[in-house]
């Protein structure tokens, strides 16, 4: 069960791949609102492993679940990969729905093994209670949060933006940001506020994202294989095009920095 049908779709080449090698006699296929409904019957008797979403467990498996009988009497896992998506109202919706599901299964006298993925959980054992609607004192939880594969060593640097320059007999932007502080506390009726509303001070350090596009591009100019996680789709573009510039020198390595997102 992925959250989206674009993440089960991602998935079932590696799968089929996978399968190819190791188990040739097993069927995986993704079963979702895509799929034609005229492949659909076949595939519930020729399949082995099914990629879905929680769409497709609503409106279609668990609706006409009668269909799907000897799929559900012969379950062994349900595996939630991306479990950490479950959060908020559609985490609520999703809670429910796996307890309608577990109703189902137990109506077939089911039993499946739960697995849920996730790379980004702190309190995994208590999310996945909580998600499938476990009992406390109930049924066993094992965590597994050892990695145990092999890596070399890693450094963990801390980037701090350099100052912003001052022009000369201007104030620095720290006196600036007090006098703000100062101003706005007696307008609020204070003493000078401890901090500035967000946007209202002035920057005393220079962009974040300068900075991550200059160290793409000397990591780019050094060879050195580089990922730069940021929030929005708009920023990959912004830090794309500043490192870009930064190579302005070497052509040959602009082409070898590029956005990757969906």
């Amino acid at each position: 069960l992925f959250p989206t049908k674009a993440l089960a779709q991602d998935q079932l080449g590696k799968l089929q791949k996978l399968f190819q090698q190791v188990c040739p006699g097993l069927g995986v296929c993704t079963f979702d609102g895509d799929t034609p409904k005229d492949d659909r019957a076949r595939l519930l008797k020729s399949c082995h492993v099914f990629l879905t979403n929680p769409d497709m467990l609503h409106f279609t498996i668990l609706a006409s679940h009668a269909r799907w009988r000897h799929v559900l009497e012969h379950l062994r896992y349900m595996v939630l990969d991306e479990a950490h998506v479950y959060r908020g109202s559609f985490g609520a919706h999703m809670a429910l729905l796996l307890r309608r599901f577990r109703r189902v299964l137990k109506h077939y006298n089911s039993s499946p093994l739960f697995i849920a993925c996730s790379a980004t959980m702190s309190n995994a054992g208590d999310f996945f209670r909580k998600l499938v609607a476990l009992e406390e004192g109930g049924e066993d939880v094992c965590v597994v949060d050892e990695d145990t594969a092999g890596r070399g060593d890693r450094q963990f640097c801390l980037w701090n933006p350099p100052l912003l320059e001052v022009e000369p007999g201007q104030p620095s932007r720290e006196d600036q940001n007090a006098r703000k502080r100062a101003r706005f506390g007696e307008r609020e009726g204070g003493g000078a506020a401890p901090r500035l509303p967000p946007g209202a001070g002035y920057r005393t350090r220079g962009s974040s994202y300068d900075e991550a596009a200059w160290i793409v591009s000397q990591a780019a100019r050094r060879g050195h294989r580089t990922v730069c996680f940021l929030q929005v789709r708009a920023l990959v573009e912004i830090v794309l095009q500043a490192a870009n510039k930064h190579l302005d020198d070497r052509p040959d390595l602009q082409g070898r920095i590029a956005g990757y997102r969906g």
